[in-house]
């Protein structure tokens, strides 16, 4: 999936998508969203995911005035795993929210949901994470990881990690992390040259492209960073 737009366009974007995986198949799902700052961008992904079935969703979020990118992932039987790897940026005045719920309906399976996030000034953004682990799914293991970089202290960042866990035998973990851009590390970028403008940038898409890199498709995974 891929959405771009003129920068001044006002519109509004509802995107459903139902996804359905049958036992032992594979689907890599890569959306790109580099739309207009004026445009709206409401997405929902619904997936089932089968015995022994894998799922791997890759977001890139660079638009939209107000845009939302939930997830609601039912893992079904046993050996059933997705992974949701995300990053995204929110821009002046806009809003960025991402939204996952993952549940856990069987024994033996897995998910991992890992997000980045770089926060320009006066931008919001939300991240709601939540695993849930339903009673007879033992032996499931479920993680997930949200880290944000502020380039002002305007910025305003939302986040809530969330674990339901009614069974046993199960190994699950978040966390969360938030700070500035790492002094050291720009003052180095300056001292070789480089204006203040590009070092932050340099140092941004740095943050960024660690998500980027775990695409597997290398043609994608240039279009990403384009």
């Amino acid at each position: 999936e891929k959405f771009s737009s003129d920068k001044n366009n006002c519109y509004l974007l509802n995107i459903v998508n139902e996804i359905y995986l049958k036992p032992d198949s594979r689907l890599n799902h890569y959306k790109k969203q580099k739309e207009s700052l004026s445009g709206y961008h409401i997405a929902l992904n619904a997936a089932k995911i089968q015995q022994g079935a894998t799922y791997k969703q890759y977001y890139l979020a660079e638009g939209g005035k107000i845009c939302r990118q939930e997830n609601i992932i039912n893992l079904e039987q046993a050996q059933a795993s997705a992974e949701i790897y995300s990053a995204y940026t929110a821009k002046k005045n806009c809003l960025n929210d991402i939204t996952s719920d993952i549940n856990h309906l069987h024994s033996e399976t897995f998910s991992n949901q890992y997000a980045k996030a770089v926060l320009e000034s006066v931008s919001s953004a939300v991240f709601q994470g939540k695993i849930h682990i339903a009673p007879l799914a033992v032996k499931t293991a479920g993680h997930q990881l949200h880290k944000a970089l502020y380039l002002d202290g305007k910025a305003q960042l939302d986040c809530k990690p969330e674990l339901e866990i009614f069974a046993d035998d199960v190994k699950c973990s978040h966390g969360a992390s938030c700070g500035e851009i790492n002094k050291d590390q720009l003052f180095y970028l300056m001292s070789r040259g480089i204006d203040q403008a590009s070092a932050i940038r340099i140092l941004t898409e740095a943050h960024l492209n660690e998500i980027i890199e775990l695409i597997p498709n290398e043609k994608i995974r240039t279009e990403f960073c384009a």
